[in-house]
């Protein structure tokens, strides 16, 4: 227990730590060009229209969403007097117009009993969960052309570009990192496409994109959210593997074969032993001095 610890305390503090953080910062500046990129591309003239509806879409959520906050906030007073007077529901008809239908069964002047009121709230959350699906469904079909960019543009730059600049990306080259296979054998064209399908979540998003276009509403809601589940587990396996192998090689390129080196001012490697084998030298000295 004392040793793995200790293990743990070393790696802090070493140059695993300091290549992982390139790493992270690495690749956000790759992911935030070729983000803006994509939405640069999708603002040309000829998706004028599809932006026009994608925000009237948004405006839309973020009306929902505002008033669903209020009616809720509200309830307790149209509730004090335990009946809902003409004027109240004139104000939910309304204001409120999108949840009128979850006071359907409210009587003008009716007493409202607890019930009521637990299965009003119930409807009123109901509605606004069904809303916010319907309006985001609609605003992924408006987007497939932006996904179908987005993926062509992130294996053109994480698989063909990274490819003819040997390794690198424009975030990498800024950090110094340079991607490689481990026996130092030539990383193919292949290699590094497969390589931007795991590390991007290509493989996520097409998957999203074709249950999007087969699947009737109903049923890409939940599958989306499973999508999404797995996805975050995605993510977190990657960056865990990373952080406690030694060399931290992750899911990708453990798979390939490839490891991220850093490299000094003059483009060479910087060879860095590992910490099993800083570890294996530490002993040594200890039994040495013992």
């Amino acid at each position: 227990m004392t040793k793995s610890l200790n293990k743990y305390i070393i790696l802090l503090g070493s140059d695993n730590v300091k290549r992982i953080i390139y790493r992270i910062l690495a690749y956000i500046i790759d992911i935030l060009l070729v983000t803006l990129l994509t939405f640069g591309l999708t603002y040309l003239p000829c998706f004028k229209n599809t932006n026009q509806k994608v925000g009237a879409y948004y405006v839309s959520l973020s009306t929902n969403e505002a008033m669903y906050n209020n009616l809720i906030n509200i309830l307790d007073d149209y509730y004090e007097d335990a009946k809902i007077s003409e004027s109240e529901m004139a104000e939910i008809n309304d204001k409120y117009a999108n949840y009128a239908k979850c006071f359907k069964d409210i009587k003008v002047e009716e007493e409202v009993t607890n019930k009521m009121k637990s299965d009003i709230e119930t409807n009123i959350k109901k509605t606004y969960v069904d809303t916010k699906n319907n309006v985001s469904y609609e605003i992924n079909k408006c987007n497939v052309s932006q996904s179908i960019i987005g993926i062509v543009l992130y294996i053109l730059y994480f698989g063909v570009f990274q490819y003819f600049m040997k390794g690198q990306t424009l975030g990498k080259k800024l950090f110094r990192l340079k991607v490689k296979k481990c026996d130092d054998s030539k990383v193919s064209l292949l290699s590094y496409i497969i390589r931007s399908i795991l590390v991007c979540e290509i493989l996520i998003t097409g998957l999203d994109l074709i249950f999007l276009l087969t699947m009737n509403r109903s049923m890409y809601v939940t599958s989306n959210y499973w999508i999404l589940q797995v996805k975050y587990i995605y993510e977190i396996l990657f960056i865990v593997v990373m952080i406690i192998r030694d060399d931290n090689r992750s899911v990708h390129d453990l798979l390939l074969n490839t490891c991220v080196v850093r490299m000094d001012k003059e483009g060479n490697e910087i060879k860095e032993q590992l910490f099993e084998e800083k570890n294996e030298k530490n002993e040594k000295n200890i039994n040495k001095t013992n």
